[in-house]
């Protein structure tokens, strides 16, 4: 109890101040906790003349405020500085004591500085964080950073610049991190980043860049992996615009304004795994660009504007393991789309438009551990929808419209430690429909199960039991109204409905008998003018034969008479 109490006030100061031995005589003192407790405060009390004035320090750090010039040492065993609202320039010489040389972290927020001079900080030989956060900079000489050879960490955000020129970084040849972020309107140079040999994430986000058309940005950059340009209204990138970034794994485009996207795009990005593009109206998966992506397993497309997915829309990715397609203007799920994913393992569908899960939509994805269709518009699941979820850990249908569901709809899951299954917030209706998906699940999964994973199922109808979780209600409460009987039809109804029939049959028969006599008139006429036709065919043909006779009868005279 005494050592806990003691090394509640391990600061550096005491340490120095209080020896092993007074030390080791408290803790075979038979006092109190509360007499600890005291001892260290006073302690803390007379080590606060340790720290410099406008200071504060804790442990290994120590804050100073409203400085205009570095202090010319700093208390033994401190690692981390941080000046706050200070107005000072930096040179060289103003981290020359020798208390500066074991400093890992420097840090500077909300300053003003008139000028950060050439090697302003070669003589800090443990530096391995140095950070610049929300500053005005008058002057930042080219060579500032030159010569920190142990410098990991670089951080340049909120600092009022415009431009990154060539040669900046040169004397950072061991950095792994660099991020320049939060500036008005960046424009970044041809070889702004050379030197950075061994850089492996670079977050450029927040600086309105609106189009990156140079690939001669990255050079230098063989060894990033990771590259974050959230937030820059880019429009428009060039073709092959990585191409020599050989080793990157992450490319970060969200909440920009891209459209089209193509295989050129990402050329030369072999090695991709994540790729991030939520937030762009880009409407389509860019299956043309995924192409140029053989090693993805990673994608984010949320609130990218989908409203379909095609059938071959994945087909150039078929290892991916995570896809976030949440906030997506989508009204049927593309189950289709989904059969190419054997691998997948995590997929988000949150606030889309689909209202009905279809059987066995997701049977080729049997190595899917979550599944979320959270705050949605579902209000159907059909029988065996998880058919093949083997696999599955986590499923949220939490903030639908389902109001109930098939009686063997989870059978298909294998409960194991940290499954979870989310149903809060939906309009159950807890009547006779519903005792069907009870019984079921208990004799399938059990008690104590069904507490535990179904625990946010609670009943919304009928009003008698709104508010109830689903297994606390009776057997005998699942009720559904009673139908009641259609009441028998009056006399006057009665008698409507006969004289409507028979008037119809009335009106049909009229109308059938006139059509008929219409009928028989018109194939009587056209009987008699076609039998005067044919009289008027035969009294031609006889005259015919008669002209023929008597025209015989004059030849045979004439030639008796030539014959005389």
């Amino acid at each position: 109890m005494y050592q806990t109490s003691v090394t509640l006030c391990n600061f550096p100061s005491i340490n120095s101040a209080v020896s092993k031995d007074t030390l080791k005589h408290i803790l075979t003192m038979k006092v109190t906790a509360n007499a600890v407790t005291l001892f260290c405060i006073l302690l803390l009390l007379s080590s606060a003349s340790a720290c410099l004035n406008n200071c504060l320090c804790i442990r290994h750090a120590m804050t100073c405020r409203n400085y205009t010039e570095i202090p010319s040492q700093i208390p033994s065993g401190i690692t981390s500085l941080l000046f706050h609202y200070a107005n000072f320039s930096i040179a060289s010489s103003d981290f020359g004591h020798a208390s500066y040389k074991s400093l890992d972290s420097l840090s500077f927020t909300e300053c003003h500085f008139n000028l950060i001079d050439s090697d302003a900080f070669v003589q800090l030989t443990s530096i391995k964080s140095l950070r610049f956060m929300t500053n005005f900079i008058k002057i930042l000489q080219p060579d500032a950073f030159d010569n920190i050879p142990t410098i990991e960490e670089l951080f340049l955000s909120q600092n009022n610049f415009n431009q990154l020129s060539r040669g900046l970084f040169l004397g950072l040849a061991n950095l792994q991190r660099l991020d320049f972020v939060n500036h008005q309107m960046l424009n970044i140079r041809s070889n702004a980043f050379r030197g950075l040999d061994n850089l492996k994430i670079l977050s450029l986000s927040n600086n309105n860049l609106r189009s990156l058309t140079d690939d001669k940005i990255w050079n230098g950059l063989h060894a990033l992996e990771e590259l974050y340009l959230p937030n820059n209204n880019l429009a428009s990138i060039a073709n092959e615009l990585f191409s020599g970034l050989q080793a990157l794994k992450v490319l970060d485009f969200s909440n920009n304004s891209l459209q089209v996207l193509s295989q050129a795009k990402f050329a030369g990005l072999n090695k991709l795994e994540t790729l991030i593009l939520k937030q762009n109206p880009l409407g389509v998966v860019p299956q043309s660009a995924l192409k140029a992506l053989p090693q993805l397993l990673n994608l984010n497309m949320y609130s990218s504007g989908l409203s379909a997915i095609s059938a071959s829309a994945f087909e150039n990715v078929p290892n991916l393991k995570t896809l976030v397609l949440d906030y997506n203007r989508l009204d049927i799920l593309p189950t289709a789309a989904f059969r190419i994913l054997a691998q997948l393992e995590i997929l988000t569908m949150r606030a889309t438009r689909i209202e009905t899960i279809p059987s066995r939509a997701f049977s080729n994805l049997t190595n899917l551990q979550h599944l979320t269709f959270a705050r949605g518009s579902l209000n159907k699941i059909e029988k065996d929808a998880f058919q093949g979820l083997s696999s599955l850990l986590t499923l949220d249908l939490s903030r639908n419209h389902l109001t109930s569901l098939p009686k063997k709809l989870f059978r298909p899951l294998i409960v194991r430690e940290g499954t979870m299954i989310g149903l809060s917030y939906n309009q159950w209706n807890c009547d006779c429909h519903f005792e069907d998906f009870t019984t079921s699940t208990y004799y399938h999964f059990g008690n104590a199960t069904v507490h535990r994973i179904f625990k946010d199922l609670v009943c919304q109808t009928p009003p008698e039991l709104k508010g109830m979780f689903l297994w606390s209600v009776p057997a005998d409460n699942f009720t559904c109204p009673p139908t009641t009987p259609k009441a028998a039809m009056t006399q006057t109804e009665m008698e409507i409905i006969i004289g409507s029939v028979l008037g119809s049959a009335f009106v049909i028969a009229v109308v059938s008998g006139t059509g008929v006599k219409y009928y028989r008139k018109r194939k009587s006429k056209f009987r008699r003018r076609r039998q005067h036709d044919l009289n008027l065919v035969s009294w031609d043909d006889n005259s015919e034969d008669q002209d023929h006779s008597e025209h015989t009868q004059e030849t045979r005279s004439t030639t008796s008479v030539i014959h005389l």
